[in-house]
């Protein structure tokens, strides 16, 4: 019996590394039903069928969001990065099980699909709001420029939250700034 689960937990832990969860992976779509903001760009997001909230500061704004799985896209100016919080679409596995280091392998793997000279620079659990997570950096080239990436992952019951910052390496402090105030205002609506 013990052999036989380490086998389902490597399986799991193998369709989620296999899935993966990189930012910026699928064609642009609209935000799925159910998000809404309080008002146009007023800093404050609710998403009702995800059942969280966040706070933004100021000049940051709402755009499209870029990824399939994305619920918010937050952007300062096309040219200083974005925040995007996503919750995406898992493959099968345990209910309420999702090995958050197989996560984060995963969204540095799919990182090294579009970036040359990936590295990883911090890796850290977290708590946010209550919920286990996983924060870290990541760092490559893109189009021969040099990017950042700030990513926290987490799960509360069965559903993966990604919130990626992604940025020049020259606006990187600035927008994890960003990225950090809006972790601390993380409310789930439950």
């Amino acid at each position: 019996m013990q052999r036989a689960s380490r086998q389902i937990l490597l399986l799991v832990v193998a369709a989620v590394a296999l899935g993966g969860c990189g930012h910026k992976s699928g064609p642009k779509e609209p935000a799925q039903a159910g998000s809404v903001s309080e008002s146009a760009n007023d800093g404050r997001f609710k998403d009702p069928k995800h059942k969280f909230a966040i706070e933004y500061p100021q000049p940051w704004s709402e755009r499209k969001p870029t990824g399939p799985d994305d619920v918010v896209s937050l952007k300062r100016d096309d040219a200083k990065g974005e925040i995007a919080i996503a919750v995406p679409k898992l493959p099968p596995h345990i209910p309420g099980m999702i090995p958050l280091p197989s996560v984060e392998k995963g969204y540095v793997d799919d990182v090294k699909k579009r970036m040359k000279n990936v590295k990883e620079l911090e890796s850290q659990p977290v708590k946010i709001a209550g919920a286990f997570g996983r924060r870290f950096v990541i760092e490559g080239d893109e189009n021969g420029a040099k990017k950042k990436l700030a990513v926290l992952a987490i799960v509360k019951g069965d559903t993966l939250y990604i919130m990626t910052a992604e940025c020049p390496e020259s606006e990187f402090e600035e927008t994890r700034g960003v990225f950090e105030q809006i972790a601390r205002s993380w409310k789930w609506m439950d």
